[in-house]
């Protein structure tokens, strides 16, 4: 396999995994919260990207190598199913009655 097409492989991994991050709050909340859900998410993987930039230049400085950052990028969709499975138990949508 060359580079491109492993590139592009790696590519379509990340977008299946957003887009069922983004199906997850519709197929799970009721309509009028579900944005609000989406909006979260988005907020954390701000501030997840903020850190990272944050501790990336750090350790780039501190140890002049990528090798370390790329090891929690790897990590990081893994650690990311676990956290939906821990938050998400049983995968049914939840009733207005919960929410309020």
């Amino acid at each position: 396999m060359d580079r491109s097409t492993a590139d592009r492989s790696r590519l379509r991994g990340a977008s299946g995994f957003s887009a069922n991050v983004y199906a997850l709050p519709g197929d799970l909340f009721p309509r009028g919260r579900a944005g609000s859900v989406i909006g979260l998410g988005g907020l954390t993987g701000a501030f997840g990207g903020m850190i990272m930039a944050k501790f990336a230049g750090t350790i780039l400085a501190t140890l002049g190598s990528y090798q370390p950052i790329f090891l929690v990028a790897s990590c990081a969709y893994l650690v990311a199913l676990g956290v939906i499975h821990v938050l998400v138990p049983r995968y049914a949508p939840v009733s207005p009655e919960q929410i309020a």
